[in-house]
C-alpha cells in the first residue's frame, strides 16, 4: 500500500498533535500537521494554511471540525496530486463575536488576564462536549494545556468569523476536481448545527463515501481512532498506484 502522506488541518481549538494517536492506528500513512493561520506552527513546517498547496507526491488532504474549511479552502484553489480529501466532522460557522468579547480576545494583556482564569474551565467544556457521548480518553485529556493557552483560545474564538472563501465555493471547486472524498461524522454531535454542516457539505460535495458513526460525536479523532483509521486506511488502497 505504502507510505502515502496525509496533509492534517486540525480543527478550532486544536493544535499540531491532534493527529498523533490516528498516525499510530494507520501506520500505511505518515500524518503531518499543516501549519493553521494563527496556531503554533509544527516543528517541520511542510504547508501553511492559505498558501498554494505545492505537492510534489501523492498526497491525501484530511481536515477536522473547522479544518474542514481550511482545508477546502486550500484544495480549492490547487488540487494537483491530491489523490483524496478526507473530512471529520466539518464545521462550517459560529455566531459573530460581540465587541466586548472580540475586545478581550484581541487584547493580549488583559485578555490573557481574563481568558487565562476560565480557560480550565473552556477547556473542560470543550473535552466534555466535543466527545459525548463517550468519555474524553487519556490522549486527548494530555492536550489540556497546549488547548488552554490563551493565543490559541484566542484564534479559535476569532477564526470562524474571518474572510475567506466562502465554504460552498469552495466545495464547488473541490467538487470538480473529481477527487475521491471520504467524509465521517458523529450522528451524536453535540455542538450547534453539526448534523445539518454534515449534510450540507454531502449535499454540496456528493462524497465517493459517507460514514455517519452511529454512536460517535465531534471528537472523533479520539472517541473513535480505530474506526477512522480503517476507513482512511481503505481509502488509502482505493487512491494508491
Amino acid at each position: 500500500m505504502g507510505n502515502m502522506k496525509v496533509l492534517c488541518y486540525h480543527g478550532s481549538p486544536g493544535t499540531c498533535e491532534d493527529f498523533v494517536e490516528l498516525g499510530k492506528e494507520c501506520t500505511e500513512a505518515s500524518f503531518v500537521p499543516v501549519a493553521r493561520k494563527g496556531y503554533p506552527p509544527p516543528s517541520n513546517v511542510v504547508h501553511k494554511e492559505g498558501e498554494k498547496l505545492a505537492l510534489t507526491e501523492p498526497t491525501v488532504v484530511l481536515g477536522y471540525s473547522w479544518g474542514c474549511v481550511a482545508a477546502l479552502r486550500d484544495v480549492a484553489q490547487s488540487s494537483e496530486n491530491v489523490k483524496a480529501l478526507v473530512l471529520v466532522a466539518p464545521f462550517l460557522g459560529a455566531e459573530p463575536v460581540g465587541a466586548f468579547k472580540r475586545f478581550l480576545l484581541t487584547n493580549s494583556f488583559i485578555g490573557s488576564f481574563v481568558i487565562g482564569m476560565a480557560a480550565n474551565g473552556v477547556v473542560s467544556k470543550l473535552f466534555e462536549k466535543s466527545c459525548r457521548p463517550k468519555e474524553a480518553p487519556p490522549a486527548y485529556l494530555a492536550l489540556r494545556e497546549k488547548l488552554a493557552r490563551f493565543d490559541v483560545l484566542s484564534r479559535a474564538g476569532l477564526e470562524k468569523t474571518d474572510v475567506g472563501m466562502d465554504p460552498k465555493e469552495a466545495c464547488d471547486k473541490v467538487k470538480a476536481a473529481a477527487i475521491p472524498i471520504l467524509l465521517v461524522w458523529g450522528k451524536q454531535d453535540a455542538n450547534d448545527n453539526s448534523q445539518v454542516y454534515a449534510e450540507t457539505v454531502q449535499n454540496w460535495l456528493e462524497p465517493s463515501t459517507v460514514v455517519p458513526i452511529e454512536d460517535g460525536g465531534h471528537a472523533l479523532l479520539w472517541t473513535h481512532t480505530k474506526e477512522l483509521a480503517k476507513h482512511i486506511k481503505e481509502l488509502i488502497g482505493q487512491v494508491s498506484g
